[in-house]
C-alpha cells in the first residue's frame, strides 16, 4: 500500500511471512511491518462449543480450506481411515471447495471410506461447524498465517497441523506433525481422544 508521498510499506501477517519477505526480496527494514492476523472472539467463542460427554459417540474431525493441492487434504483423508482402523469411530468434515474436490472425492471412494468423510463445500457457518468439532486438522504443504487455526483455538478446539505452522505450539493449543505423516496424525489424534 502507499503511505504518504511515494512511500510503500509491506505488511506481513506473521513472523514467518516477514522472514520470507526479507529473505526472498531483500526489503529494507523500514518498509516492512508486522500486523498479525486476528479473529473476532465475539463470533468465535468457546461458549458456543457443543460439549458432549459420551466417550462412545462418533468423534468429529474438521478441516477447513480451499480444496487445492497446497492444502494437502489428501493427508487428512488417509489419516481418517487410519484413525478408524485404529478403533476410533471418527468422521472427517471437509469444508471448502476447489479444483481438487473431484480428485479427493474419488480418493475417498477408492479407499471405500465414504461413510467416514463428508464434503460440505463452501460454508458460512464456520463457528457452528467448529462447535461440533472434537479436533481440527490442517495438513497444508505451506501456509502463511491461517485464520482458521485462530478460529479453532478461539473455540477451544484442539488443533493438529503440519510442521509448516511453526508458531502453533507456542499457543499451547496445538500440536505439529511432519508433512504427509498420516500415521503420526492418526496416532496423535487417537491419543488425544483417549
Amino acid at each position: 500500500s502507499t503511505i504518504g508521498k511515494n512511500r510503500v510499506v509491506i505488511v506481513a501477517i506473521s513472523d514467518a511471512v516477514l522472514r520470507k519477505l526479507k529473505y526472498l526480496y531483500n526489503f529494507n527494514e523500514s518498509t516492512l511491518y508486522l500486523i498479525p492476523n486476528g479473529v473476532d472472539t465475539s463470533i468465535f467463542t468457546p461458549h458456543m462449543k457443543n460439549i458432549k460427554d459420551s466417550r462412545e459417540r462418533q468423534k468429529i474431525v474438521v478441516t477447513i480450506g480451499s480444496l487445492i493441492e497446497a492444502k494437502n487434504v489428501s493427508m487428512s483423508i488417509r489419516a481418517i481411515k487410519l484413525l478408524n482402523d485404529m478403533g476410533t469411530n471418527a468422521k472427517l468434515l471437509v469444508v471448502g471447495d476447489g479444483n481438487q474436490r473431484t480428485r479427493l472425492e474419488q480418493e475417498v471412494k477408492e479407499l471405500e471410506i465414504e461413510h467416514m468423510v463428508d464434503f460440505l463445500g463452501l460454508q458460512k457457518n464456520i463457528p457452528e461447524l467448529l462447535s461440533m468439532a472434537d479436533i481440527f486438522w490442517l495438513t497444508s504443504l505451506y501456509e502463511g498465517f491461517p485464520l482458521v487455526i485462530l478460529e479453532a483455538l478461539a473455540m477451544v478446539v484442539p488443533v493438529i497441523a503440519t510442521e509448516v505452522i511453526e508458531w502453533l505450539p507456542k499457543t499451547g493449543g496445538g500440536l505439529l506433525v511432519r508433512l504427509n505423516d498420516d500415521n503420526a496424525l492418526a496416532g496423535l489424534t487417537k491419543r488425544l481422544f483417549e
